[in-house]
């Protein structure tokens, strides 16, 4: 009689990634260990207003069936006989929708294996993050104090640094209002500079 043994401590890592609004990021799932599987099945959680899922592919050679639904967001794979897999058995599309706020959003494949006796191996799960970052347009002239470059000057209205139109973060660039303060010749000094 053969008793499976389980992987102790076989995790499915889902990978990090970042990118803007309305940009594809890739993400991969990878074991934590080498492990012999007869079959196997791939789906997702995450927020469906914030991220979609466009296209998926499993990594694991010589597999009997390796398919990925797109509409049902799931796939299967199995192998004939069983098979040992490790590493990146997953690598997905992922499209950072035009409704998704900056930030952070989280991405957890949910890996299930079965042995070669058809029972289940355990895995643990862990969630990966997407980080949207704002594809910034610093064009804004805002004149809030926290955008002040400089204060004015004898020839030069206040100057301000551009603000991104969509986050509000500030650029590097700068922009002037108003005039001068114009010179005041009343200082006395008697440097060489200024000898008349």
């Amino acid at each position: 009689l053969a008793i499976p043994v389980k992987a102790a401590g076989l995790s499915a890592i889902t990978s990090s990634s970042k990118g803007h609004v309305g940009e594809e990021v890739t993400i991969t799932v990878t074991l934590s260990q080498k492990v012999n599987v007869l079959s196997g099945a791939v789906s997702f959680e995450y927020d469906k207003n914030a991220l979609d899922i466009v296209s998926g592919t499993f990594n694991l050679t010589g597999a009997t069936l390796a398919n990925w639904d797109n509409s049902k967001e799931l796939g299967a794979f199995m192998f004939m006989g069983g098979a040992d897999i490790s590493g990146i058995i997953f690598t997905a599309k992922v499209k950072i929708l035009d409704t998704a706020s900056l930030g952070s959003e989280s991405i957890k494949a949910i890996v299930q294996l079965d042995d070669t006796s058809n029972k289940d191996i355990s895995v643990t799960n862990v969630s990966g993050t997407i980080s949207i970052e704002c594809k910034h347009d610093f064009t804004k002239q805002n004149t809030d104090t926290s955008y002040l470059a400089a204060q004015a000057s004898c020839v030069k209205g206040i100057t301000y640094y551009y603000s991104c139109t969509k986050c509000g973060e500030k650029g590097t660039k700068t922009f002037s209002v108003g005039e001068g303060l114009g010179h005041k010749f009343d200082k006395k000094s008697e440097s060489s500079k200024y000898l008349a």
